[in-house]
């Protein structure tokens, strides 16, 4: 388990829902006993401290039923003055995100109360199509997700609230959308699902026309973003007091070809996760978020607020680079219009300048500039590079 705070000593018992740590803290997905302390990777992200929970229980089900009714009392209730409470009871519900289409959510509302957005956006948008994680979730717990997003325009004092949903919604899942949208008085924003239109500043920008910058919280162009899961987490908070007890999680097997959809408890590492779907995780190799972000996923990472998505591929080696082409193709396929070939050509002279002319500031790390090159060149590792120097 994640554990924010100075957890408890091995030994200690919980029950399930009781803080993990002697100042509160993330709560337990189920009733145990603490066993070891130690440091792991949340999946796709930083290393945290963590314990083992030997469990006792099975994890909470998910408690109570949601309909507008509830969703527009709930709503009706909260006003801007309540943020900095809400966000207590979201610290300590283990309530939060933060991952490529989710960044640092709670980061997000601690800088809201001094500087309230204009815009809450909320993306049910899928990374990959092989997965669609966001699109199950729009379409079965839209109104759970309508209500999250909507509390945090209550909260944070803004009506400008929109829901980007995929364009090609099945019919019953554009039903429940509308229906949780006329619940929640937010505004529906169908778009065309690609990658990686759900990166905040590719987001931000189609729909609201603002810039930010890579690395940045959106709250600074005055938006907060969330995605998905994000938002079914902090309604079931507020509907129902649920803690973050259970995440979504999608698993793609590229060698079977098949994808899995489950809850998972939080705190569950990938390994368990592949055992329980059948993958062994000895003989592939897993990329969190994107295949084609390339960011490697550990078998002990444990599931959180960190990416929700893993791929499972037959290992492969890198093929060798070749010299450049000049044929311009990273250019044209960039998505944030950067030049990737300038880029490893900075890294390569060790020339900080050259990669701020190219544009190392805009580059959102989608990873397409690597798979188009018909040279095999390591453009996306010279650009993480290059960045850890400018660091």
């Amino acid at each position: 388990m994640p554990c924010e705070g100075e957890p408890h000593p091995p030994g200690t018992r919980v029950a399930a829902g009781e803080p993990l740590s002697r100042d509160g803290g993330s709560p337990a997905p189920a009733g145990g006993r603490i066993v070891a302390v130690g440091r792991r990777p949340v999946l796709g992200g930083e290393i945290v401290t963590s314990l083992e929970l030997e469990t006792e229980d099975s994890p909470a089900s998910p408690a109570g039923s949601t309909d507008a009714a509830r969703v527009q009392d709930m709503l009706g209730r909260l006003k801007p003055a309540d943020l900095p409470a809400v966000l207590e009871k979201l610290q300590a519900s283990g309530v939060g995100a933060n991952r490529w289409a989710s960044p640092d959510l709670l980061g997000q509302l601690r800088k809201a109360v001094e500087s309230p957005p204009t815009f809450i956006l909320c993306g049910a948008l899928d990374l990959d199509p092989a997965l669609p994680l966001q699109r199950t979730l729009a379409a079965t717990r839209a109104m759970e997700i309508a209500a999250g997003a909507a509390a945090l325009g209550k909260l944070t004092g803004t009506q400008r609230v929109i829901l980007s949903v995929p364009e090609d919604m099945s019919p019953v899942g554009i039903a429940a959308l509308r229906a949780a949208s006329a619940a929640a008085r937010l505004r529906l924003y169908p778009i065309q699902d690609e990658y990686p239109v759900a990166h905040p500043s590719l987001l931000i920008r189609r729909i609201t026309g603002r810039r930010l910058k890579p690395g940045r919280l959106p709250i600074e162009a005055g938006v907060i973003l969330l995605d998905a899961p994000a938002a079914l987490a902090l309604g079931r908070r507020l509907l129902h007091g649920e803690p973050m007890l259970r995440v979504p999680f999608g698993v793609y097997d590229l060698v079977g070809g098949k994808h899995h959809l489950l809850w998972a408890p939080v705190g569950a590492t990938v390994e368990h996760a592949l055992h329980f779907v059948g993958i062994s995780s000895t003989s592939c190799e897993l990329r969190a978020g994107h295949m084609l972000r390339d960011v490697p996923a550990s078998r002990d990472a444990i599931l959180a607020g960190g990416e929700l998505t893993l791929f499972a591929s037959e290992p492969h080696p890198a093929p060798d680079a070749e010299a450049c082409l000049r044929c311009g193709w990273c250019v044209e396929a960039c998505p944030a219009g950067i030049h990737p070939a300038g880029l490893l050509d900075a890294a390569q002279q060790h020339d900080p300048q050259l990669a701020q002319h190219h544009g190392i500031q805009s580059c959102i790390e989608c990873g397409i500039c690597s798979y188009v090159c018909p040279s095999h060149l390591p453009l996306l590792e010279a650009i993480r590079g290059m960045r850890k120097v400018l660091r």
